[in-house]
């Protein structure tokens, strides 16, 4: 268990009302970009909820995925580009989507600045 796991750091949650999706491809190959749900969000990864329909089978613990943009939030976060890594999933046959809960790798400190300003200002 690494340090991601045991939350090390603070994180802002949001709802589905709260509409912040991202958007992401896998990274290993030219793909179509896949659209979820971000369900929460810190410097060391976030969790997102995909559509059963839109996650591709191969999407598994491991997978390293390309994060194109976060929409949605305010401040506006640049996140272009950014390497995650599927750490762990939650696919329960009651439920409409997949959840991926995924790290950061090779997180720039601009990047992560501010990730922890959009959480500070969460707490206020």
């Amino acid at each position: 268990m690494n340090s991601m796991d045991k939350r090390h750091f603070k994180r802002i949650y949001f709802s589905d009302e709260d509409s912040i999706e991202a958007v992401f491809r896998l990274s290993d190959e030219p793909s179509e970009p896949i659209k979820g749900q971000i369900m929460n969000l810190s410097e060391g990864g976030l969790f997102i909820s995909v559509s059963k329909d839109t996650k591709p089978e191969d999407m598994g613990e491991g997978v390293h995925l390309i994060l194109k943009e976060i929409t949605g939030i305010t401040p506006f976060l640049n996140i272009d580009n950014t390497e995650i890594e599927i750490k762990w999933i939650l696919h329960a046959q009651f439920l409409e989507n997949v959840g991926l809960g995924c790290e950061f790798v090779n997180i720039t400190e601009d990047t992560r600045n501010k990730i922890r300003q959009i959480v500070a200002s969460s707490e206020q």
